[in-house]
């Protein structure tokens, strides 16, 4: 894979964990789970996310260490194939908890391999 295809794969995780928050933010815990749209709506985008995550090189994730990688390439496996069922606040916690660090690694990342000509 080269430079240019990381860098779409990055953007398009930090596009859906930029709507994975935006599902969350109006919301409490308890209206999400109450929100069967937006329940089914921020698992297709975590599991979107989980799956573009699983298409970096390793090389390449381990560069950045300060982002759990396999925890969310583990919970879009668990979305997709319904391991176990799958608790809402697993979900939230993820919103809230890993997805602003990830960002903001996301964000390095594209730095780094100086995405301003590929906007």
């Amino acid at each position: 894979m080269s430079k240019h295809d990381y860098r779409v794969t990055l953007r398009q995780i930090e596009e859906y964990a930029g709507r994975a928050q935006e599902i969350c933010a109006s919301k409490t815990l308890d209206e999400l789970v109450g929100d069967w749209q937006a329940t089914l709506a921020l698992e297709r985008a975590l599991e979107i996310l989980g799956e573009a995550v699983k298409r970096l090189p390793n090389d390449l994730r381990n560069r950045y260490t300060q982002v759990e990688w396999r925890a969310i390439a583990g919970m879009r496996d668990r979305l997709i194939h319904g391991y176990d069922a799958i608790k809402h606040e697993i979900l939230w916690n993820a919103v809230h908890e890993q997805l602003p660090t990830l960002q903001a690694t996301i964000q390095q990342m594209l730095d780094d391999l100086g995405s301003s000509d590929t906007r």
